[in-house]
């Protein structure tokens, strides 16, 4: 997960992202996902960080209305969570976005999920994700649960 944030503004995205819920161990707000800290929700891109915002609201105050250039940043943000193996990604339902399913209740968050199971990442796993991104490390901590 941290390689995800630490990448993104290596593949051009300079703005803050701000996270809601990244649950383990269990599943206290009712989320059918989020149970071994493989999902993360997060605010949509140019959301500040005063709370959650509509994604209607996050496109008229921070992208002037113009919808096509916001989903234009989320797909590019969405692209570099593929490449970390967030594949179960989720945004509001109705709108066609590259890189996730629409589905509820994500009106004021995009949901990423990671496809591999964490008690299953190896250094050697890590490495090579890191090699994508020509981020050279002269350690890596691998936790797993």
């Amino acid at each position: 997960m941290l390689g995800f944030f630490y990448s993104l503004p290596l593949n051009d995205y300079s703005g803050y992202l701000y996270y809601n819920d990244i649950t383990v161990n269990g599943n206290p707000d009712g989320h059918s996902g989020h149970k071994k800290g493989n999902d993360i929700d997060i605010r949509y891109p140019g959301s500040k960080n005063g709370g959650p915002e509509l994604w209607k609201n996050v496109v008229d105050k921070y992208y002037n209305g113009n919808e096509s250039e916001f989903i234009k940043v989320l797909e590019n943000v969405l692209a570099v969570a593929n490449k970390w193996h967030f594949t179960k990604n989720f945004v509001h339902e109705h709108k066609c976005v590259k890189g996730a399913n629409a589905a509820r209740p994500h009106e004021d968050h995009f949901h990423i999920g990671n496809a591999l199971k964490i008690d299953k990442i190896t250094s050697q796993k890590l490495h090579k994700i890191y090699e994508k991104f020509n981020i050279h490390l002269s350690f890596v901590v691998v936790f797993c649960v």
